[in-house]
């Protein structure tokens, strides 16, 4: 896959398995014009915030960014401070969302194009019938790139 700026980047922190967190966390689409990041909450504040914004910084400032943080583990103060270190770095404005408990629409038990499972992408989840569905999210693991559908679904 040609390794290119991609339009839009979304940036997961959460309570991922080891598998999402490998090769750096870092995930496509497959038009390329997507990225993923699963960032690990172990590492909160600093440690994150640091290599968060080293990867906006080399995205350049017309890259469009989305934030997704774990309501839990984040409180607002944090929120605050990745807004206010990355501003000056982009042009676009910086978006965040917090969800959590598996009822926000970033949870496939909720959308059927959502992104999340029980810490991975997609997996089995149980909908609101409480039947067990499989929701694909991973297109391929070799070449690392998650599904469009899902991708765009979060996006928009």
């Amino acid at each position: 896959m040609e390794d290119r700026t991609p339009e839009k980047t979304l940036f997961i922190i959460w309570r991922w398995k080891a598998r999402e967190l490998e090769r750096n966390g870092i995930w496509h689409t497959p038009d390329g014009k997507g990225r993923l990041y699963c960032v690990s909450d172990d590492a909160l504040f600093d440690d994150n915030l640091t290599s968060i914004e080293g990867v906006v910084n080399k995205m350049g400032p017309s890259s469009k960014f989305l934030f997704f943080l774990h309501r839990k583990r984040h409180p607002r103060h944090y929120v605050g401070e990745l807004i206010k270190r990355l501003k000056p770095s982009c042009e676009q404005p910086i978006k965040c969302f917090l969800f959590g408990y598996g009822s926000d629409f970033i949870y496939a038990s909720k959308n059927p194009k959502g992104l999340l499972g029980s810490g991975e992408l997609g997996g089995w989840v149980n909908d609101e019938k409480g039947s067990s569905r499989e929701v694909p999210v991973i297109e391929s693991l070799e070449d690392r790139t998650i599904r469009q559908q899902n991708f765009d679904s979060i996006w928009n």
